[in-house]
């Protein structure tokens, strides 16, 4: 059994590139893009810092338990 390990510190290229199904996840913060060149070199802290999420770790958290749910099933 896979499970996730996100960090606020993982690109999003690397995110992405792990776990593509991680994009819905973002959608939900309007995080559209992830082919333009300021979004897919940041860090998921920065990205989700400039949509003003401010419990990063929270919505770290909640990253991997939806990818947990999606990669085991």
């Amino acid at each position: 059994m896979k499970n996730a390990d996100i960090t606020p510190e993982m690109t999003i290229e690397d995110l992405l590139s792990r776990y593509p199904q991680a994009a819905k996840f973002f959608l939900r913060f309007g995080i559209r893009c992830f082919t333009c060149s300021g979004i897919i070199w940041g860090t998921v802290r920065e990205t989700l810092r400039r949509k003003g999420i401010q419990d990063i770790d929270a919505e770290v958290e909640q990253l991997n338990e939806y990818l947990n749910e999606n990669i085991n099933n």
